[in-house]
């Protein structure tokens, strides 16, 4: 975010939302493949 920051000035909206939509779609996908990693052991 930081090069395309510097190249076409900061969108305020996007420093806030960008990370924390991410974030919830790793979170999301972390859980569901920590389930089926820990259900080919169970």
């Amino acid at each position: 975010m930081t090069a395309v920051s510097k190249k076409y000035g900061a969108a305020h909206k996007a420093f806030i939302f960008v990370p924390l939509v991410f974030g919830f779609f790793v979170d999301i996908a972390n859980a569901i493949i920590l389930q089926a990693f820990l259900g080919c052991f169970a």
